[in-house]
């Protein structure tokens, strides 16, 4: 059994979030589970180190594949870098650029409909609160000009 500490660490590690497919506990609506990365049957602990707080769709699709060969083994969320291994297209799917980056992407199935959609979907908020800023900040130097001109044209009065 996963002591307190332990899951609150994990949690805090992935700050809240999904290590396979990124989904936030805000995005599903509930805590994560925790998944054993090197599975107990296979001599996995319970340890802080081997746990990643996965949602319940990528935990099941994992089950108890880890690959225990250099040629077979999945890539861990924190310890690998993923970006050396897979990258998002445009279209919102994910491209694994190595055989572990397509093993990855094809063992947690991360290219389902509702995560391509996701993507999209966050990718749109991102350029949509860019622009957002972008435009406040243009709206805060206008207001700064205008605010200097107004002083100029008391000055004169």
């Amino acid at each position: 059994m996963i002591r307190a500490q332990v899951k609150h660490l994990v949690r805090s590690i992935y700050v809240m979030r999904c290590g396979y497919c990124l989904l936030c506990e805000t995005d599903i609506g509930a805590e994560l589970t925790f998944d054993h990365f090197q599975p107990q049957s296979a001599g996995g602990s319970d340890e802080a180190d081997n746990l990643v707080y996965a949602c319940h769709a990528c935990n099941e699709f994992k089950g108890e594949y880890w690959g225990d060969t250099d040629d077979a083994r999945l890539l861990h969320p924190v310890r690998d870098d993923l970006k050396l291994h897979i990258q998002e297209k445009s279209d919102g799917t994910l491209e694994g650029i190595t055989p572990a980056g397509q093993r990855y992407l094809a063992q947690l199935q991360l290219n389902c409909l509702p995560l391509v959609l996701h993507r999209k979907n966050e990718t749109r908020e991102e350029r949509s609160v860019a622009r957002d800023v972008s435009i406040n900040e243009r709206l805060d130097r206008i207001m700064a000009r205008i605010e200097r001109i107004e002083k100029q044209t008391r000055r004169r009065e």
